[in-house]
């Protein structure tokens, strides 16, 4: 997902291991292999995952894209329609991701949007 770029290859592993740290200190219990996808798409494509964080309810629009244009603003749409951000989001391996481990892997407490 990351491809041959060595710089995003570093930023995925310099994410994941700072949220990593911050979800410990504030004695949450992510699933690593969740806070692995969470980083990835944070690296990828993170004014998704700006939106997610804000509306973790949004996923909804990534797993089923006829539920994209109820979810995200247009500017959003192609990305989050994206069949590797679909990938990503219902893998098997970490995932799927829903609103809650959204809400785990971005160390929020606040209520659905």
């Amino acid at each position: 997902m990351l491809g041959d770029n060595p710089r995003a290859v570093k930023k995925f592993l310099n994410t994941y291991s700072v949220l990593r740290s911050i979800r410990f200190l504030e004695d949450v219990h992510v699933d690593p292999d969740a806070l692995a996808l969470w980083s990835l798409i944070t690296v990828r494509w993170p004014n998704v995952a700006h939106h997610l964080a804000a509306c973790p309810e949004a996923v909804a629009g990534i797993r089923d894209p006829l539920w994209c244009p109820d979810h995200f603003p247009e500017p959003l749409r192609s990305a989050a329609t994206s069949a590797s951000l679909r990938a990503v989001v219902t893998s098997p391996d970490g995932g799927p991701l829903t609103p809650d481990l959204i809400r785990q892997c971005c160390g929020a407490s606040a209520a659905p949007c």
